[in-house]
């Protein structure tokens, strides 16, 4: 039995209502879903799942797959003090301020959270709004074209909550979902927090409002608020495009019972699944630190690596047969650009992508060998529009 202890205090003749409501966190630990029970992952039929668009386009994102993962950065939540209350989060470059506050609670205070593919994580670090408020506002500091977050209602049972999201004052679209959370330890582990992502390619949300179209679920707690923070700007002043690459290390496992790695070739190839252009307000000079008033912009590219390896069976009869090698990562590219003023920044085309180095990892003695790892290289042409008066600044390497 889960209550929440500010009602206790100030209601305490409703004591025996509140034993029946039974809340989806607590200040103690809590009494989850059985470990076995994490491998059940059955969409709920109570879950239901709908929107609407006012901007074309406004595409949701019902699950955090791994597209949605790889092409967002988290907001992390690990720098707050378990139980503070806070009126925004940040990490540095994106600020998210809160209409209301909200608590901090940790990992061990969480019932029923969820499990993959239908949310990143079942035990993750989460925001608790108060009891009474049914809609809550979230400003953004810079627009982003990819926004979500995972959201569950305060109580067991089955709620709808409608997420709207603004780009610049106008409303491009909501996400409204029907989520179901049974009280611990019964139901199946896929029951309980759900996703509310969308992406656009206009200029980026600004503005989220949350809402209750439940009545009062006793607040909600949110959890893996993520976004890609690149924006659209405008007014360009002179257009510049260069060519920038960058290498990063690699390492790629073939998981086939039966069958390990024997050789790998350095003629990889990639399939870009997203870029993206962030411009950063100030510049960082690695001999004399922050550089107030002048911008760079740096690239992000999201790509899936394919590696060519061998790989052998030996079994009664050895077999040997060609397989790919399959690996997410993000290659970044810093300082493509550094200028007074840095606007519509993008990638124009990822070219050479290539391997280099690439051998079977090392193993432990009599093991076999499941990975490889190398050095994969890749090139871009950035496009962006700079001031023609940049700030060149010759005192740094």
């Amino acid at each position: 039995m889960f209550v929440n202890l500010t009602i206790i205090i100030i209601m305490k003749e409703v004591f025996i209502i509140m034993n029946a409501i039974k809340s989806t966190y607590s200040d103690k630990l809590t009494l989850d879903i059985s470990s076995d029970l994490l491998a059940i992952s059955e969409e709920p039929t109570e879950d239901t799942f709908a929107f609407t668009s006012q901007a074309d386009p406004f595409v949701p994102i019902p699950n955090p797959d791994l597209a949605y993962l790889v092409t967002t950065s988290k907001i992390s939540l690990s720098n707050i003090v378990n139980q503070a209350v806070v009126n925004s989060i940040t990490d540095g470059f994106q600020t998210i301020t809160f209409s209301s506050p909200m608590r901090k609670l940790g990992t061990n205070q969480i019932n029923n959270w969820g499990v993959p593919p239908f949310t990143e994580d079942p035990k993750p670090e989460t925001l608790i709004s108060g009891s009474s408020p049914l809609t809550m506002q979230w400003e953004l500091s810079r627009p982003s074209k990819i926004f979500g977050f995972e959201l569950m209602p305060n109580l067991f049972g089955t709620f709808t909550y409608q997420v709207e999201f603004y780009a610049k004052s106008a409303l491009a679209g909501s996400i409204t979902r029907t989520i179901t959370v049974p009280g611990p330890p019964i139901g199946p582990a896929s029951q309980g927090a759900r996703l509310f992502a969308a992406i656009t390619d206009g200029p980026g949300f600004d503005r989220v409002v949350i809402t209750s179209l439940s009545g009062n679920t006793l607040g909600f707690l949110v959890a893996q608020i993520r976004y890609q923070g690149c924006v659209t700007l405008c007014n360009p002043i002179i257009k510049e495009t260069v060519t920038k690459g960058t290498e990063i290390p690699v390492t790629c496992c073939v998981n086939i019972p039966g069958y390990e790695v024997i050789d790998v070739s350095n003629d990889i190839s990639a399939r870009i699944i997203d870029t993206c252009c962030e411009i950063h307000e100030d510049f960082i000079c690695p001999q004399f630190g922050r550089i107030p008033g002048v911008k760079t912009a740096d690239v992000k590219i999201f790509a899936e690596l394919q590696i060519p390896v061998t790989i052998r069976a030996n079994g009664c009869t050895p077999i040997t047969v060609p397989f790919t090698c399959y690996e997410c990562v993000v290659f970044p590219i810093n300082n493509i650009f550094v200028s007074c003023e840095i606007r519509n920044c993008e990638v124009v085309t990822v070219k050479d992508v290539v391997g280099s180095n690439f051998r079977i990892a090392p193993t432990i003695p009599g093991e076999p060998h499941c990975c490889v790892e190398g050095i994969a290289s890749i090139s871009a042409i950035v496009s962006a529009c700079v001031m023609a008066n940049s700030i060149d600044v010759i005192k740094c390497p």
